[in-house]
């Protein structure tokens, strides 16, 4: 009979070969939503979702955790808060130092199907909103089934329409009217970062429906949410990307299937000038996304096709009424505006009445409305813009004292309340009672739990 122990190999504790099974994740392991479809949820939401679970402030987890993973020394910052979180849903090289961190924290991985880091050979600046933009009919449904969060596709600048409910996307709560901030250290998904209060509604007929629209309106936003719809599904599949070069190679194949002089008749149809046209062909420059859309959509070609097939089987057909819409909505809008001269009169009159606006606005909001540049009225009216900056901190620093008091008698009544049932009054129950209650995010309102911990016997 053989000696099979004797042909067992041992090994040492120096020699035992690494492995992950000691490893433990900084954060819990949460799974994304919406995988493996056009509504995958967005590392912004994800990150949110994170920060609520774990019961810190958003901004207090990403420098304090998150931190330790970062390989850029400015985002281990505090007062980097801001720089972090515009790049959180983008494409650049921060995002990718942020999705690997959050990788490395919760040990999830593909967390970049979260970004629109997959399509960085294909969108260029200002492809992201910095505003958040939501479809209060999609919330309600998120809700209902347990699982309240913001896909990536609403972070999209193009997309103007819900893909779902063709009605406009929100950006200004219906409770306090404010506009809706990216993402703030208190933000809740489904929530107003001011108010706190729900976003959702399940009634269409309150906004904006596309379908009341002309129809080369409708056919537009329509053909910009499908093919962002079938991009979203196509990189969480794929294992390659596109590239910048690969647009001025497909660019030069269609011309292929053209007859004409295609550069020069693209840049008349557009109205843009032929030098830029040949620089997209050439692969000098690369066309920003809404320009690219602009011609597929003109051509009827779709965008996943363009990028994604070694070749294009088709008869390349101008649609001449589609040029037409393209040019007088799409390709006005996002031409260069020219310099206004600034009448410093109307300017001053503007600001003076700004300064009575309830409630308050900000700077920058100011110039979003009239279309000025900050520099430019900062150097003409220092001291109106000073006071308009000053009068909205004041405000925000009152609301936020309001909240904070508040929210301190919210929670002593439902203390005082669980404590008269017999209930131990501890945070998580007191929160869970309130439903979706967000002031204990405050220290000054865990301070005052703590207190009454103390008072009603619980602590010494």
């Amino acid at each position: 009979m053989v000696n099979k122990v004797s042909k067992l190999k041992y090994y040492s504790f120096e020699e035992i070969p690494p492995t992950s099974l000691f490893e433990r994740s900084s954060l819990y392991s949460i799974e994304p939503l919406g995988v493996g479809t056009y509504l995958i949820e967005s590392l912004s939401s994800y990150l949110s979702r994170l920060a609520k679970l774990h019961n810190v402030k958003i901004n207090l987890l990403t420098t304090n955790v998150l931190g330790n993973y970062f390989q850029k020394e400015y985002l281990k910052n505090i007062n980097n808060f801001g720089q972090i979180i515009k790049s959180i849903n983008s494409y650049g090289t921060t995002t990718t130092d942020i999705v690997s961190s959050i990788e490395r924290a919760t040990g999830r991985a593909n967390l970049n199907n979260l970004t629109l880091l997959s399509l960085s050979g294909v969108l260029r600046a200002k492809s992201i909103k910095d505003k958040k933009a939501w479809c209060p009919l999609c919330l309600e449904v998120f809700k209902e089934n347990g699982n309240v969060y913001e896909p990536l596709i609403w972070y999209i600048n193009l997309i103007i329409y819900c893909p779902i409910h063709d009605i406009k996307l929100v950006e200004f709560c219906p409770q306090c009217g404010y506009q809706q901030a990216f993402i703030t250290s208190n933000t809740l998904p489904g929530h107003c970062f001011k108010c706190n209060k729900w976003l959702g509604d399940m009634n269409k007929k309150n906004y904006e429906i596309l379908a009341y629209k002309l129809p080369f309106h409708t056919l537009w936003n329509q053909w910009v949410n499908t093919n962002f719809s079938s991009l979203i599904n196509h990189m969480q599949i794929v294992n390659y990307f596109p590239l910048q070069f690969l647009i001025s190679s497909k660019l030069r194949q269609l011309l292929k299937l053209y007859s004409f002089t295609f550069e020069n008749e693209l840049a008349d149809l557009f109205g843009l000038s032929r030098s830029t046209v040949y620089a997209w062909f050439c692969g000098q420059k690369y066309p920003p996304i809404i320009y690219l859309l602009s011609f597929l959509f003109v051509i009827d070609v779709d965008i996943v096709s363009f990028l994604y097939r070694d070749k294009i089987d088709k008869n390349i057909v101008i649609y001449s009424e589609r040029v037409q819409y393209i040019r007088e909505n799409i390709i006005k809008q996002n031409t260069s505006k020219e310099v206004n001269r600034i009448n410093k009169q109307e300017l001053r009159k503007r600001l003076e009445d700004a300064l009575k606006y309830e409630p308050p606005i900000n700077l920058k909001e100011f110039c979003n409305k009239y279309n000025y540049n900050q520099s430019n009225i900062r150097k003409y009216f220092p001291k109106l813009c000073k006071d308009l900056s000053q009068r909205y901190m004041t405000y925000k620093k009152f609301g936020k004292q309001q909240k904070i008091k508040l929210a301190c008698a919210e929670i002593k009544q439902k203390m005082i309340e669980l404590h008269d049932k017999g209930v131990y009054p501890s945070q998580v129950r007191v929160e869970r009672e309130l439903n979706d209650f967000t002031g204990i995010f405050y220290p000054e309102v865990r301070q005052v739990h703590k207190e009454i911990l103390r008072q009603l016997g619980y602590r010494n």
